[in-house]
């Protein structure tokens, strides 16, 4: 979720890194893999048409 967290740009001073973003829902391995693929294809929408 790396990339999740530096699309999101939450900066943790603390940590001297992104923030680590939830997920929101539940945690299995199934659950996770949808979950994983629902936030790669928002962050693809977000991305301009021109650099697609």
């Amino acid at each position: 979720m790396a990339p999740y967290a530096v699309w999101r740009g939450l900066w943790s001073v603390k940590r001297g890194t992104y923030r680590n973003q939830p997920l929101c829902g539940p945690h299995d391995a199934v659950a996770d893999c949808k979950l994983l693929l629902a936030k790669l294809e928002q962050m693809a929408q977000a991305v301009p048409a021109a650099r697609r």
